[in-house]
């Protein structure tokens, strides 16, 4: 099933900026574990309740306080506030953990389905790619893809469930106020956009030289015995310094 995923990209997707249909792609090594994501979906929505419902049981704690002192239900509500943050503790470390989990099985099915991709290839394919960006590519970038998986896919899904209930909450209490605060929030968006899509190149070249790095490397380590010969062991080293 993985390896029919793999088989409809292109071998250089990963060459070019990624699109919406490759993400996609992506995200379905995450959905094959859709019991464990489920439940790292679930976690991550009782971690941002209880986030949320932390402030109001302070606010009114610190309302009680005001009013009658250290009588009344003070001391019941520091407690809920201490309930409420283990539960939220809890829920926090079910959702990281499970998250880390599905990323980790996610990059193994791919980096599986990148080893049986490249197995099927032609001879005339590995004539012309180098080892050093293949290994590059079954490196790097399968680690840029997990990350995806565990903070794209589930705790960017955690930042937007997060807006959603703020703005509802903030609009519900007073809604004049609300629409000041959310004022900002496009600026900040558009901020993060611009910024993602200019280090996208920073990062696509730093993918690139880390490929060339590897190519030296791996090209040293498999003629060690003729650069031996040669005695050219100090100019070999003097190379790959100046590509790392």
């Amino acid at each position: 099933m993985h390896a029919q995923r793999w088989g409809k990209l292109n071998p250089n997707d990963f060459d070019r900026k990624p699109q919406w249909r490759v993400l996609l792609r992506l995200a379905g090594y995450g959905w094959g574990h859709r019991s464990h994501i489920a439940g790292a979906f679930f976690m991550m929505v009782g971690a941002t309740l209880a986030a949320l419902v932390i402030p109001r049981v302070l606010g009114s704690a610190i309302d009680e306080a005001f009013e009658n002192g250290l009588r009344s239900h003070f001391f019941p509500l520091a407690i809920s506030i201490v309930a409420i943050s283990i539960f939220r503790a809890g829920f926090s470390y079910g959702q990281n953990y499970l998250a880390e989990a599905v990323s980790q099985w996610a990059a193994y099915d791919l980096r599986k389905d990148f080893f049986n991709k490249l197995q099927s290839l032609s001879f005339g394919f590995h004539d012309k790619q180098q080892t050093g960006n293949l290994m590059s590519k079954a490196t790097a970038d399968v680690e840029a893809c997990r990350r995806f998986i565990s903070m794209g896919l589930i705790r960017g899904s955690s930042t937007v469930v997060t807006l959603g209930a703020v703005t509802a909450i903030m609009l519900t209490v007073n809604w004049r106020l609300g629409l000041l605060c959310l004022a900002f929030v496009p600026i900040l968006i558009w901020r993060a956009i611009y910024m993602s899509r200019k280090l996208r190149n920073t990062w696509m070249q730093v993918q690139i030289e880390t490929g060339n790095m590897t190519t030296v490397l791996q090209e040293n380590i498999a003629g060690i015995r003729v650069v031996k010969s040669f005695g050219a062991g100090d100019f070999e080293r003097q190379k790959f310094e100046e590509r790392a």
